[in-house]
């Protein structure tokens, strides 16, 4: 058996020889109540949902009276099981709120889509833990965590982890990549990134230009012609005025 598999037990009840009728058993598996059996003329049946919080490996499976001030004492009567390993797995999102701060939603659940409720789940901004999480119903789970001042950058990775100890489920991780702010508008890398390329295409222009006016200057180009036309004459003007 395994998790949110259904554990039957059934037997029989009677105290000296004398036939029970009318009582209400506890099934217990390791000890954790998963359900009840009614015994009727000494016989009983029951059902009882495996939890996650059973260990796998083996178990004792059994139906127990769940009382002790009545005229029947309380007993116990198990049996061995075998509890597998389920595989589990996490769906994780995550998005940035202002004020270093990130809302964290997400879902533990096995890999047939059984929602696990009841489970710790550890949340870590760029490898450094921010708080845990307990899932409730369906396996949902939500958390505002507030980013470590020891993580720099825009581009921060938000992790889920499922460590799974204690548990019959196997362990699992989920990540994203949210994109947040420090005091002030933060821009994104990518954005910094597109400004130092304009920046370098910028400066090597200026650059080129720079070097074709001195160019043109040494060899007596556009920028002589330039200058005399300041003077008030062309070139061509002052070479024939004789008075020159």
């Amino acid at each position: 058996m395994s998790y949110n598999d259904e554990a039957a037990v059934a037997g029989e009840l009677a105290v000296d020889g004398t036939p029970v009728d009318g009582i209400t058993l506890a099934v217990v598996l390791e000890g954790e109540q998963i359900g009840t059996a009614t015994v009727t003329d000494s016989e009983f049946s029951g059902m009882g949902t495996v939890p996650a919080s059973v260990p796998d490996g083996e178990a004792e499976l059994g139906v127990r009276l769940p009382f002790d001030d009545q005229a029947l004492a309380a007993t116990t009567n198990t049996t061995t099981v075998t509890v597998r390993e389920t595989e589990s797995k996490l769906s994780i999102e995550g998005e940035s709120t202002g004020n270093q701060e990130i809302t964290v939603n997400g879902t533990l659940s096995t890999v047939s889509s059984d929602g696990v409720a009841g489970e710790i789940v550890q949340l870590r901004v760029d490898g450094t833990s921010v708080g845990t999480v307990t899932t409730g119903e369906g396996g949902s789970f939500g958390e505002t965590v507030s980013v470590p001042d020891s993580v720099t950058g825009s581009d921060v990775t938000v992790a889920a982890v499922y460590e799974g100890s204690g548990s019959n489920l196997a362990s699992a991780t989920a990540e994203t990549v949210v994109v947040i702010g420090e005091t002030g508008t933060q821009l994104p890398t990518s954005v910094w990134l597109a400004g130092g390329f304009l920046v370098v295409i910028a400066a090597g222009l200026g650059f080129w230009w720079y070097r074709r006016s001195t160019s043109e200057i040494s060899s007596g180009g556009p920028a002589d012609d330039r200058q005399s036309t300041l003077d008030g004459t062309t070139a061509t003007e002052k070479s024939s005025d004789p008075s020159a």
